[in-house]
């Protein structure tokens, strides 16, 4: 099997809409200038492929038509984070989290589950975890309990990692707060899946 179909296989969500992200500049800040938006077409492998090589960037929408998912994420929107720092924090707490660095130097942290749970479920989960590791106000995807899919509705969505995966600047931290390669991550998402109910 494909790395892009693994990575689509592993952020399996919403059926009838992705994001898309076109890095620009990085500011003073050292946030990244981008634009985000919502395409109403289902995220496909040929999509994924081409954020693996660097041509467009995706993103993946957790919460399904059915307020369902089978992942989540915390963001932790600090351009300074101290990543060895927060590592050795998951460790110690040995949440099932995965550890990713965002376009800005932030954290990504997924959650992979066996089992479809409700979004409600889950942001509850994942609030748990944000707690334990200090970061109470970062934001967690799912963004919404329910949507209303029969009105047109659809989540927020969150960039995949390994944008241009031969040199990606959003990559998985393995325990040793090295970064790994895709077919690591990949590997990963499937061997840390937990179940929460």
């Amino acid at each position: 099997m494909s790395q892009s179909k693994k990575l689509l296989a592993a952020f399996a969500g919403a059926k009838n809409a992705h994001g898309t992200t076109t890095v620009g500049r990085i500011g003073r800040n050292g946030k990244a200038d981008s634009k985000s938006k919502i395409i109403r077409e289902p995220l496909t492998e040929a999509l994924v492929q081409a954020h693996i090589d660097g041509k467009q960037g995706v993103g993946a929408i957790p919460i399904n038509e059915e307020n369902k998912c089978r992942w989540g994420a915390l963001d932790i929107d600090i351009y300074d984070l101290d990543h060895n720092e927060l590592q050795q924090r998951i460790q110690k707490l040995k949440l099932p989290l995965l550890h990713c660095r965002s376009k800005s130097g932030g954290a990504h942290l997924y959650l992979f589950l066996k089992e479809y749970e409700q979004a409600k479920v889950v942001r509850e989960y994942l609030l748990e975890m944000a707690v334990a590791l200090g970061h109470s106000g970062c934001e967690i995807f799912p963004k919404q309990d329910i949507i209303l899919a029969e009105r047109g509705d659809v989540g927020n969505f969150i960039n995949l990692p390994y944008f241009n995966a031969d040199l990606p600047q959003t990559y998985c931290f393995n325990s040793k707060i090295e970064s790994m390669e895709i077919e690591d991550f990949t590997k990963s998402t499937h061997k840390n899946t937990i179940p929460i109910s």
